[in-house]
């Protein structure tokens, strides 16, 4: 993934023409934290894993094939961070699914009709040390 949850953030806050205090809070019944997503850089290679997926747009099979970041809890506008040890580490997948659909999503910087494209990866719950 080539650009970071925080360039997500800001194009769409650009987008919306609204500044960071004007976001609203999350809606109810959401997981609280936010995080900020940084590109690894693997020590050693990845090696592929098959894997099964199945959400709200069906299933698949497919690839796990690297690492492509590591998104770790983070205070934004001075919020405090509920859980500072669960991180995500995201890999890029291969597989041929799309959801295919329009949704609507609210969160804290509004309300917005998009389509789902592919699946492009999978972030699993992840514990992290800095060396």
């Amino acid at each position: 993934m080539k650009s970071t949850v925080n360039a997500i953030l800001a194009a769409t806050i650009a987008t919306l023409g609204m500044s960071a205090a004007q976001a609203q809070p999350n809606p109810p019944g959401v997981n609280p934290e936010h995080y900020a997503c940084y590109r690894v850089s693997p020590a050693k290679p990845f090696k592929a894993m098959k894997v099964e997926l199945k959400d709200q747009f069906g299933g698949a099979a497919g690839l796990v094939v690297q690492e492509a970041s590591l998104c770790a809890p983070v205070s934004k506008n001075g919020q405090p961070i509920k859980d500072e040890r669960t991180h995500l580490l995201c890999y890029t997948l291969k597989m041929n699914k799309s959801g295919n659909k329009a949704v609507e999503i609210v969160n804290q910087f509004g309300k917005f009709v998009m389509k789902v494209g592919p699946i492009t990866q999978l972030c699993v719950p992840s514990l992290k040390k800095v060396l």
